[in-house]
């Protein structure tokens, strides 16, 4: 009796669309422990309901199995958890418990239309994870190609000796050949085979900072350089003394492990600069 005082709480709390007071007068129906095991299919069945009405899919299709497991062939809870399946994307899911549906009702309408439904769109969700997987593949093995291509000009990469074991390409040893600018570019190898480098340039004394692209790894740090602070070029609105002359310019690179700078040849190319003996 106690259990059917809290259903029809709920019932009633329902139809007003109090929902969430409406699932605590089913769960204290349910903590009732009746060995009614209809009525406890009933009180799952209308908890899932309410969930539903929340958007709590989960939860909602997780009454429902509970409701199913008092009352195997509890209608309403299988059309519900069919459209809690729907809701949550779980297609493979939805089909089958049309087809549990459909065992009891074959005519039914509704449910036929959705398990067409989701039969469409599981079928469309596998095409788009062929289509998703086919380009991880591609990219994993361009990204193999460009790491290959990187060792074999005798470029060292923070964390390649780790990928001797492995199959995949780990992403913190790629986010070593990639730009952290806010531009996200990355490095890129041309029809020639040569290597086109993120390169930040970093002004402390002004707290300035120009970024490069794509630097073209057999240009020389003169050729950016003067293009940047030569005599056909505008001095940067930060220079107010004009300080910045090719001439007067001097480059260092930091390495990071260890937390130490080297001088840069103005004239040596990106490539020879990344050959550097640290």
């Amino acid at each position: 009796e106690r259990a059917d005082n809290y259903r029809d709480d709920g019932n009633d709390n329902f139809k007003k669309k109090r929902y969430r007071i409406a699932i605590d007068n089913y769960t204290e129906g349910i903590t009732s422990n009746s060995p009614d095991v209809t009525l406890n299919a009933v009180l799952y069945c209308n908890r899932a309901a309410a969930q539903f009405h929340l958007g709590n899919y989960r939860s909602a299709f997780h009454d429902c199995i509970f409701a199913r497991k008092f009352k195997p062939d509890h209608y309403k809870a299988i059309i519900r958890g069919v459209k809690c399946c729907l809701e949550m994307k779980k297609y493979d899911d939805c089909i089958k418990w049309c087809d549990a549906a459909l065992m009891m009702e074959p005519d039914d309408k509704d449910v036929l239309d959705w398990r067409s439904k989701a039969d469409k769109l599981q079928k469309t969700l596998e095409k788009e994870i062929r289509k998703q997987a086919a380009q991880e593949r591609k990219e994993e093995a361009e990204e193999k190609k460009l790491i290959e291509l990187i060792q074999s000009k005798g470029i060292k990469i923070a964390g390649l000796d780790k990928l001797r074991s492995e199959t995949k390409l780990s992403p913190l040893i790629l986010a070593n050949v990639e730009s952290h600018h806010p531009a996200g570019a990355k490095v890129k190898v041309d029809e020639n085979n040569i290597l086109h480098w993120p390169v930040l340039f970093f002004y402390p004394e002004n707290s300035q900072t120009d970024f490069i692209e794509a630097f073209n790894e057999t240009n020389t740090f003169a050729d950016h350089i003067i293009a940047m602070f030569g005599i056909d070029s505008d001095p940067a609105a930060w220079d107010i003394d004009k300080k910045y002359k090719p001439e007067s310019l001097e480059i260092y690179f930091e390495n990071r492990e260890e937390e130490r700078l080297y001088r840069v040849d103005i004239n040596s190319t990106l490539h020879d600069t990344m050959l550097h003996k640290t």
